[in-house]
């Protein structure tokens, strides 16, 4: 079977969920904030010139919201947290 641009991006997004799912685990009392997590896999970014950089984390921030929408983990106040 042929490998797709669209098989490569949904590899790349469970490897990312599952580094996610590991940290999260890792961490489980206290939880982590999305800065902590992009900083931790090394995908901190943003959008805009060096000088002036906006919304930076925002592909944690993106995939930690997907694994919301599948009920895997939930956000309390700034920390993201495994559901039970």
């Amino acid at each position: 079977m042929r490998n797709t641009d669209y098989d490569q991006a949904q590899l790349a997004i469970s490897m990312l969920k599952s580094a996610i799912y590991n940290l999260l685990s890792e961490n489980k009392e206290e939880g982590m904030r999305n800065v902590d997590v992009a900083r931790k896999l090394g995908i901190r970014g943003g959008i805009g010139p060096h000088t002036d950089i906006q919304h930076r984390d925002w592909i944690s921030k993106t995939v930690l919201c997907m694994m919301e929408r599948e009920e895997v983990v939930q956000q309390v106040g700034t920390r993201w947290f495994l559901l039970e």
